[in-house]
């Protein structure tokens, strides 16, 4: 009994200290946990990576949109590819030769791109559907672009997803605007001139996005003339632009100032447009001030630096110094023998507000020069009044004294402005938005006239009568076309064109 009882006691002796040592109890809790923070980690990192393959995805998708929104200015081409077309071929151009990265497995080594449908508006709530889909190049504002999906293989063991298989997809989809929608061209208000022209071409059978590049096209003299209460091509209006002042007179204003934004830049832009209605008093005087004219609330202003005229103002006037500044009817001589005048002539015949791109050249260069024309030019290869005009300008010719016709004696250069150096932007040159006025319904009374299918560049080939402009079309604006030396602001762009993503 007394064997029992002590190796008993002995037995607890021992095991009390056993019983009483915590070392190693955390090793059980990290036994039974480990699969859990093993988990998580191996979570954590798939989290990651699916993240890191969704964001490079995402910036692909985003760069196939963009470089095909870039594309949609509108333009239908008969001659060469249209919008669409060029879209598609920028995100097939990308796909193939900017597109070197691996993503996921190994076996995808690019992104490409699933499917691309065009839109020609979206709706404002992301959570609607998008219905808008278009195949018409001349509507297509938008790319929708979705990429295909790619393998990504998990960490994370597949057993516990409860799937064999231990792969997944992700894709991502962009929307960018392109030229024509919300974030598109934009218009400067430095050195275009606030108002809108109605297309002169629309419903003639031509583009206006051709027209530049076809010489029998681009001398047709174009006849701009205010609308009524119904706008037809060839009509134009003025725009509402607060930031030039309130009032028809702080418009007017703009129309005769170099630089209506100081420094001539783009701080003040425009994606649409709207019309400022209502008459604007003395339009035709103010307009007339590029052509070294002073009448009207302008009739001092040939000392202000703000008003300077254009560096060619050749306009047949009479050489008589007052005759010449003041464009009243004395100041044109009518000529004693027909055409032996002296200012770029009009068309012979006119189809609505188009002319037929006829014009007596021949008796423009013999009344101004009496020298043998340049470039091979005479009435049987006319060339546009503005190539003329441009050639004055880039062979000194413009000092020179007519020497014949209805203003012998008459020079280009100003004879009247005293306020400075003219060297700035060219005047006789109108940088204005053009509307499909007949497609939108556009009259007199119309306020938002939308987004413009262009910038144009008209040339006016004689001073402004009776609010009627006669002009050429020089082209279209190009993007970050930059518009004279600027004055005080430096080269600047005309028009900006900015493509952005929508979602």
């Amino acid at each position: 009994m007394v064997c029992f009882a002590s190796n008993g006691r002995n037995l607890i002796s021992r095991l009390t200290p056993i019983i009483a040592d915590s070392r190693g109890t955390v090793a059980a809790y990290v036994t039974v946990l480990l699969p859990f923070l093993m988990g998580g980690a191996l979570l954590t990192v798939d989290a990651a990576r699916l993240y890191s393959l969704h964001t490079f995805m995402q910036a692909g998708a985003d760069a196939f949109a963009l470089a095909a929104a870039a594309e949609l200015d509108g333009q239908a081409q008969p001659l060469s590819d249209d919008s669409i077309t060029r879209a598609n071929n920028a995100i097939d151009t990308m796909m193939a030769n900017r597109n070197q990265m691996r993503l996921g497995d190994a076996g995808t080594a690019s992104i490409t791109v699933a499917s691309r449908i065009y839109l020609s508006s979206l709706p404002a709530s992301d959570a609607t559907a998008t219905t808008s889909t278009t195949t018409d190049p001349k509507l297509a504002r938008y790319v929708q672009v979705k990429v295909a999906a790619a393998n990504f293989t998990t960490f994370f063991p597949a057993t516990f997803l409860g799937a064999a298989s231990n792969s997944t997809t992700t894709s991502a989809i962009a929307t960018a605007g392109g030229p024509l929608a919300g974030a598109g061209r934009q218009l400067c208000l430095g050195p275009v001139t606030p108002m809108f022209i109605c297309n002169p071409y629309e419903g003639t059978g031509y583009s206006i996005f051709n027209v530049a590049s076809d010489i029998t096209l681009r001398r047709r003299q174009i006849k701009l003339q205010s609308g009524g209460a119904t706008y037809f091509p060839g009509n134009f209006g003025w725009l509402d632009t607060p930031e030039l002042g309130n009032g028809a007179n702080a418009l007017r204003d703009a129309l005769a100032t170099t630089e209506p934004i100081s420094g001539g830049d783009c701080r003040i832009q425009r994606t649409t447009v709207s019309q400022k209605t209502g008459n604007v008093a003395n339009a035709d005087d103010a307009m007339n001030t590029r052509f070294d004219l002073w009448n009207g609330p302008f009739n001092n202003g040939y000392t202000n630096s703000a008003y300077t005229p254009a560096q060619n103002v050749r306009k047949g006037y009479i050489f008589n110094k007052n005759k010449q500044c003041n464009p009243s009817d004395t100041s044109v001589q009518p000529p004693a023998v027909p055409n032996k005048n002296n200012v770029l002539g009009r068309d012979t015949s006119f189809s609505g507000n188009v002319g037929n791109g006829t014009w007596d050249f021949n008796a423009y260069w013999a009344n101004n020069y009496g020298t043998a024309a340049p470039n091979g030019w005479s009435n049987l290869n006319l060339p546009a009044r503005y190539d003329v005009y441009a050639y004055e300008l880039a062979n000194n010719l413009v000092p020179t004294a007519a020497v014949a016709g209805n203003a012998t004696g008459e020079k280009g250069s100003p004879q009247c402005y005293s306020g400075g150096s003219t060297a700035t932007y060219d005047r006789r040159v109108l940088y204005v938005a053009v509307i499909n006025c007949t497609n939108l319904g556009i009259n007199g009374n119309s306020t938002d006239l939308g987004a413009p299918i262009g910038y144009g560049k008209f040339f006016l080939t004689e001073p402004v009568s009776g609010g009627v402009y006669y002009s050429e079309l020089v082209g279209l604006v190009g993007t970050g076309e930059t518009v004279g030396d600027g004055g005080s602001g430096g080269a600047v762009s005309a028009v900006q064109e900015n493509v952005q993503l929508y979602r």
